[in-house]
This record gives structure tokens, sequence and C-alpha cells, in this order.
């Protein structure tokens, strides 16, 4: 009989069945098979284990086995009393694991004694990579003045190893010169590495990684991925770090994602080569020089960027048509207010986007100055199926605009002859209540010969939202049939967070 099926058969009916042990104070627990009080085991946390232990002999030898087990020192100490007492009971349970087989060892530690704690969670990791673990998940906090040094490990122990998660809040960690040879996503979080090839080391050491999540980590200059494997990469630095290059060249990647902010006193570089990506997310300031090579399968690309300084509204050496080409063959793209109010400034027509079909822009509303290059957008996107409007958040950046300007009436968008818009399905925006915002909606519904939705989001005023209603309207007497859905618009908090 499976195992993962016996707990169905004893409660097959229900509340009578249960109804019916109480009654008769049957142990049922201690009848179950090993591997299912094992399987059990697995499912909680390691008090509820230690105080199932105490039932009996049986439960105290079993209570070493599962394969599952976290450990968390806040949790333990409130348990097991004094800080001296845990960390002798989690040494004993270590040493008495024997060589188990574990495939999950997840550990947050507050050192209270940082080189003694370091020295036992060494040795505890040595003991879990011999119980041939799958994945580690260490989360320590060691201080930013402390440093970690990850056990040397054979070829033996860390062969089963495939996920290896690092967050040392600050703290120093010196590399290990280990190959891991089936490790498959390693994510690094709050780490100092002082380390000239870090590349190199990901490179060598983890030849068959697909995942890498780098997020803070503090010492690197100059980052050099290159990896033959490597299909999801993550990188997010926050202002302050010393990273001034980035540089990726990965011929399976599918997916990356940049989220970087620096100060404005140094250069910045980013050079990606990837032609098999399909995802491309680049949050933060603007560099001084990129190079976006062999992006040739891209399907969704998200840009938002802004000046390293607020008020600095653009540099002449970053050209937002350029970028826009680079990102062309797009299905999806997703631009912010900063970058649409850019190609305005810079008076160039952007690429044609001939693949386009959802275009979504991040933006304060529809002020004058955003009009001409959302009109270009629009003219060199012949095949777009869904727009949408919606309001700044997502950096916490809003140029501030007036929404009772409004210069860019009916004749205006008339005159710009988008016969190109016959595919458009679905529009949502975000209304103010503004004079650009009644034209070009109405625009759209006339020249929209499929539209069959249109989405309406605000968070204005009693006062906006009857301007509003007067666009509404006007949409509805423009066409009757059209599906008007009218929503409360996330705050931009809300955006922040997604």
């Amino acid at each position: 009989m499976d195992t993962t099926e016996l707990p169905l058969n004893l409660f097959s009916d229900g509340t009578r069945r249960i109804k019916h042990f109480r009654e008769d104070n049957v142990d049922w627990f201690s009848g179950l098979p090993d591997s299912l009080v094992i399987h059990i085991f697995s499912f909680l946390k390691m008090e509820e284990i230690i105080r199932t232990s105490i039932l009996s002999r049986r439960f105290r030898y079993l209570y070493l086995s599962p394969p599952y087990l976290d450990f968390d020192s806040e949790e333990l100490s409130a348990k097991l009393g004094d800080q001296y007492c845990m960390r002798t009971y989690l040494d004993d349970f270590m040493s008495r694991r024997n060589e188990n087989r574990m495939l999950r060892f997840r550990l947050r530690w507050l050192c209270f004694e940082p080189q003694s704690d370091e020295n036992r969670i060494v040795a505890w990791l040595c003991n879990v990579l011999h119980c041939g673990v799958q994945e580690l998940d260490i989360e320590i906090s060691i201080g930013r003045q402390g440093t970690f040094i990850l056990p040397a490990m054979s070829i033996f122990s860390c062969g089963y190893l495939e996920v290896l998660k690092l967050n040392l809040h600050g703290g120093h960690l010196v590399l290990p010169s280990s190959v891991f040879l089936s490790l498959r996503i390693l994510s690094m979080k709050s780490v100092r590495i002082f380390h000239d090839s870090f590349g190199d080391w990901i490179s060598s050491s983890c030849q068959r990684l697909e995942t890498l999540n780098l997020e803070n980590v503090i010492g690197i200059v100059k980052l050099h991925i290159t990896h033959s494997f490597l299909e999801h990469l993550l990188i997010s630095q926050r202002s302050g770090n010393l990273l001034n290059r980035i540089d990726v060249s990965c011929e399976s990647l599918k997916t990356l994602s940049i989220k970087w902010f620096f100060q404005l006193h140094k250069t910045r570089s980013l050079n990606i080569s990837a032609p098999n990506l399909q995802k491309f997310k680049w949050m933060g300031n603007i560099v001084s020089h990129y190079s976006l090579k062999n992006i040739i399968c891209l399907q969704e690309t998200m840009l938002f960027l802004v000046p390293p300084q607020p008020g600095v509204m653009a540099m002449e050496s970053f050209k937002v048509v350029d970028l826009l080409h680079t990102i062309r063959h797009a299905r999806v793209l997703e631009l912010n207010c900063w970058l649409i109010e850019a190609l305005s400034r810079q008076d160039c027509l952007p690429p044609s986007l001939y693949d386009l079909q959802d275009l979504i822009m991040d933006i304060s509303c529809l002020k004058d100055s955003i009009i001409p290059a959302l009109a270009s957008i629009l003219k060199k996107s012949p095949h777009i199926k869904h727009l949408t409007i919606r309001g700044c958040g997502r950096l916490g950046l809003v140029i501030p605009g007036n929404v009772a300007a409004g210069k860019f009436g009916m004749i205006f968008w008339e005159n710009e002859h988008f016969n190109d818009l016959r595919e458009l399905r679905t529009v949502e925006m975000e209304l103010r209540g503004g004079k650009n915002e009644r034209a070009f909606l109405l625009y759209l519904v006339r020249q929209g010969k499929v539209l069959e939705k249109i989405t309406i989001r605000t968070r204005g005023t009693h006062l906006r939202l009857t301007a509003i209603d007067q666009i509404l309207q006007g949409v509805k007497w423009a066409s009757p049939s059209l599906q008007i859905c009218f929503v409360e618009s996330q705050s931009d908090q809300d955006l922040l967070n997604e």
C-alpha cells in the first residue's frame, strides 16, 4: 500500500471515524508504519517534532530521520530555553542523525557568539552534506564584520546538492573551492564577496547552473557572467554598491531581470549578449553605456529607468530610440514615464515595433509632454491588440503633470491617421479627468473596429470623478455595444509591491 494514501483510508468515512477514535481512545498514530510517521514528521516544525519524540522510544529514533529539516533559532530558543541548551541540543541531534538521507535543510540562525556559532554551523553543514542533502537554505545573522566560510566539500558530498540559498545579512562570504556537480539553483542575498573573479567561479564551480539570483551582493566591482547552461538570471543592487560594470554572455539565457540603482559620480556599463533571451526586465538608473546584442527571440520587455539623481531629466548619451531598437522584436512592452518623455524631448521617431501586441505605459497622466511620443509609438505598432495606461508608481518617482492641460484634442488624433489600430481589442486606462484623456479615449473608440472592452481605473476626488463620468458618457454614445468596466485603481504602494 502506498503510504501517501494511508491517511485517506484511515479517515475515509470523515468525522464519524474521527469521533470513533476519540471515543475508544485509540492511538492510531503509533500504529502507523515507520515510513508514514517519517513522512508526517516532514510537515511539522522542529519544536513539534521534539514534542512528539518524547512520547516513545520508537519516536525518539524516528524523529532523527525526516528528509526535511527546518531550524529557526528564535523559535527553538523560545521552546528550549537558554541559548546554550539550544546549541547543545542541535549538536546532539546532528551527531546522532548519522547519514539518514536528507532532501532539504533550512537554517535560520542568529549568531549569539559569532566565532563559536560559525564553527558549529560549519559542522552541521558537513553533517547534512554527508547525508546527501539536495537543498540548502541558510540564513545567518553574523553582522557586517562577520565572515562565513562554506565547508570544504568533496565531489561525493556535494554531488547531490541541487539548490543553494545563502543570506548572511551583510556578512562576508568566502567562496569554496569545491565543484558543485549537480547545482541547478544558486541564490545569494545580502552577502559581501571580495573576489575579483566571482563570475569565473560561477562558470567553473557551478557548470550545471540553471538559475542564479544575486540580491545586494556587495564588494564586486565588475560582474562578468559567462555560462553555457544558465537560463534564469536576477541581479538586484541597491544604491551605494561598488558595482560599475555588468557583462552577461549566456547562450541559453531565457529570463534576465536587472534592478540596479547607483550614484551619479561614477561611470556605469551594461553589456548583454543573449540570443535566446525571452523575458527582459531592466529597472533602475540609466547607465552611461549599454550594449544589448543578439536579442532576437525577445517576447516580453519591461523598461523602468530614471536618471541617477532626482531632477536630472536626461543624459545626452542615453538615446531612448536606440534602446527601443534593440528590443524591437518584443511582443509585450512596458515603459515608464521618464522614458516616454525622454523620447519626446529627443525628438526621434521610434523604430517599427511590428511584433508588438501588448503595450503597457506607466505614466502619471496624459500631459502634453507625453502625447507626441505616445502617438509615435502607436503609429509604429501596427499589430497592437492590448493597450494599458496606468498611473506612475513602480519606481516611486513621478514627474508631476498638469491634468488640466489639453492642447491635443480630437483634431490632433484624427490627423495622425492610425489606420493600423484596427486590431486593438482591449484598453485599460487610468483616468484623471483631463482633456487629453477624453480626446484620446474617444478616438480609440471610434478607430478601434474590433475593440471589445475598456477598463477604466480611477482614484480621484469627487470633482475629478464628475469629469470622468462625462468622458464615459461620451464613450458610451460613440459605441453603445462596447463593454466598459469601472474599477478603483491600485495605490502607488501596491504598484511598488508588484
